[in-house]
């Protein structure tokens, strides 16, 4: 990977603070599939094509990699909470502590507290609270604990060496409740709640589970239900951690079936009445069937996912009830429908 070896070059190489390549690591995918690492001695270099190539060395290192303190169930490293490093492990302005920022949230440690109160994650509402406050350099200076979420499983808190940031999300359970007001409560089509209004794992969202479908809303898209079964494609593509990210709006009626619109990969998933299964829309494939008029075009709905064609790996398609998209080489084809 010439993204890692150039960095791993820039910090001094095996002269500098991560040392010498491990012995037994080379240039390793991740679990995603996606991105890449190299370990060396004193910490690892990963990347990640929205992220770039990034050092993450010591404590910060640790706490990273550790699924029990980020309370993960995937896993740690770039597998847990946080995501991968957007940034190397820099000092702070007054020299005794450093941070490294990730996808979602950011870790400091400082040098001058005690051993037990140096290293800790911050993320969510509270990291964005401390943050426009001034980071460490505010009234409240270096965290000395994790944000997590109080017994209430609303609360947001972080401690500080000088306070408490602690944020309860009003908004968002007003949304909710609003929205499955709307919906006329147990006796509309949600039906009867199974779960309390929870915290998503990225600190930020809010969501609840119902007998036939969820809510969920995040502060940039508001509230927005989620029916069976879109809501169990979604739920296989790993939620709003996964592929699609949150849903922007409601699932939207269609003549002969109903779709619901996502955050990211201008991604859709489609329900045709009648069936049992729901399809994703997403990418390049995606942007062509915009192009044509969605499922007001002659394709009409999709009658599949995107996956590998004839085992190749290298051609994409998605069936649609009156002809395929084929996705190879940067181009998508048609093949049946519109032309």
């Amino acid at each position: 990977m010439q993204a890692i070896s150039s960095k791993y070059l820039s910090l001094g190489g095996e002269s500098g603070y991560l040392g010498k390549p491990q012995k037994d690591s080379g240039y390793d995918l991740n679990p995603d599939g996606i991105g890449w690492r190299r370990e060396y001695e004193h910490g690892s270099i990963y990347w990640h094509p929205e992220a770039g190539a990034h050092a993450v060395t010591g404590a910060i290192y640790v706490l990273w990699g550790d699924p029990k303190r980020n309370k993960s169930r995937e896993g740690g490293w770039e597998q847990g909470p946080l995501g991968y490093p957007l940034t190397d492990e820099m000092p702070t302005q007054d020299r005794v502590g450093a941070f490294c920022h990730f996808q979602r949230g950011s870790i400091y440690h400082c040098q001058a507290l005690p051993p037990d109160k140096r290293t800790f994650r911050v993320q969510g509402i509270v990291r964005d609270i401390w943050a426009r406050e001034g980071w460490e350099r505010s009234k409240y200076g270096y965290p000395t604990s994790d944000t997590d979420v109080r017994q209430d499983g609303l609360t947001h808190f972080g401690e500080f060496q000088h306070g408490v940031i602690e944020w309860f999300p009003q908004e968002a359970f007003t949304a909710i409740e609003g929205k499955y007001a709307a919906y006329s409560g147990e006796a509309g089509p949600l039906g009867e709640p199974t779960e309390p209004l929870k915290v998503c794992p990225d600190g930020i969202g809010y969501y609840q589970h119902f007998e036939q479908g969820s809510i969920y809303w995040h502060p940039k898209f508001g509230a927005a239900a989620v029916f069976e079964p879109i809501r169990r494609k979604w739920g296989e593509l790993d939620w709003e951690r996964g592929l699609l990210g949150y849903p922007l709006r409601d699932e939207v009626q269609l003549p002969n079936g109903r779709c619901c619109a996502f955050q990211k990969e201008g991604g859709y998933i489609y329900h045709k009445n009648g069936s049992k299964d729901a399809f994703t829309v997403y990418g390049d494939i995606g942007r062509k069937y915009a192009a044509l008029g969605w499922e007001q075009s002659a394709l009409g709905l999709p009658i599949s996912d995107e996956m590998d064609f004839d085992n190749l790996k290298l051609r994409r398609v998605i069936h649609f009830e009156s002809g395929s998209i084929y996705f190879q080489d940067g181009k998508t084809t048609l093949a049946g429908g519109q032309k």
